[in-house]
């Protein structure tokens, strides 16, 4: 990378060049591009130091690297890799809730995908269970929580789904519920 590997934000910028192979490596349908991108965001997700934030977003843009790879050339052992990334990162306590909550959405509908449906209700239970009552907590006016609530706001509708596709109707009202009650 541009970047001394002893600058401070060395590892924000690999993640950055790796989001830009990806993005470009998908629109061109490159697997040379996402497979070095793959790679970069390997060395970050596994090999720094600790939980911080610039290990979890690697993770995150990892799983989002294989979860559009999977798709785009039908390799379904990318999307289970993409819903073991999205899950070990929406399970880190320490980590930022939009991140977890968006990591949780994540593993939830690939796991949809995969017709893992138990998996994905357990991704949805987290997101909408823990996860986006702290997203939206009381101390945020409203203004604020609507805008949060905008960027997942297929959610529970999504989580709902799964519970049906599931057959546990109730648990697909409480899914709903929990979505609209949220603001409540």
């Amino acid at each position: 990378t541009a970047t001394p590997p002893a600058q401070h934000d060395h590892l924000v910028m690999a993640v950055k060049l790796a989001v830009a192979l990806r993005r470009r490596g998908t629109h061109r349908q490159r697997p040379a591009d996402l497979s070095r991108a793959e790679a970069i965001l390997r060395r970050i997700a596994d090999g720094s130091p600790g939980t911080g934030p610039t290990r979890q977003l690697a993770r995150m843009e990892l799983a989002h690297l294989l979860a559009e790879r999977g798709a785009l050339f039908g390799d379904e052992r990318d999307i289970a890799d993409a819903i073991d990334q999205y899950r070990a990162t929406a399970l880190t306590p320490t980590e930022d809730i939009r991140t977890r909550l968006r990591c949780a959405y994540g593993w939830g509908i690939h796991a949809v995908t995969l017709g893992a449906l138990d998996l994905a209700r357990e991704g949805f239970r987290l997101a909408l269970t823990e996860l986006l009552p702290k997203l939206t907590g009381p101390a945020l006016g409203r203004e604020s929580q609507e805008t949060r609530l905008r960027e997942v706001s297929s959610l529970a509708t999504v989580a709902a789904t799964a519970s049906v596709m599931a057959e546990r109707p109730q648990e697909a009202l409480v899914r709903l519920e929990q979505g609209r009650g949220v603001l409540l």
